[in-house]
């Protein structure tokens, strides 16, 4: 979780690395499960929203290709990691519901 500290200014600095660790982070907070950035990716581009498609395909494209040319939008940036942070926010919230949940039944 360290990597997604000032996402939002980190996701412009390098698009590719911060953009699919998070969506292997959110994969991995719905599904507890590991994942390559190049698999979080592919994960993203079936299960986040349309608007959010082009810029998870981009990434996957110059990750894969080692392509240094990023067409992203630093705005597009900032709102797919704005909308990436509320949502493993979301997902880190629903844990800890459970666990003080689960840790009120035991006593």
């Amino acid at each position: 979780m360290y990597d997604l500290e000032n996402i939002e200014k980190n996701i412009i600095q390098d698009s590719v690395y911060n953009g699919l660790n998070l969506c292997r982070t959110l994969q991995y907070l719905k599904e507890e499960k590991i994942l390559s950035k190049l698999e979080g990716g592919k994960w993203g581009l079936k299960n986040l929203p349309n608007n959010f498609q082009k810029i998870v395909q981009e990434l996957i494209d110059i990750y894969w290709n080692s392509i240094a040319n990023n067409n992203l939008k630093n705005e597009e940036l900032k709102e797919f990691a704005k909308y990436m942070i509320e949502k493993i926010n979301a997902e880190i919230n629903k844990m800890s519901e459970i666990w003080v949940f689960n840790r009120h039944q035991i006593k």
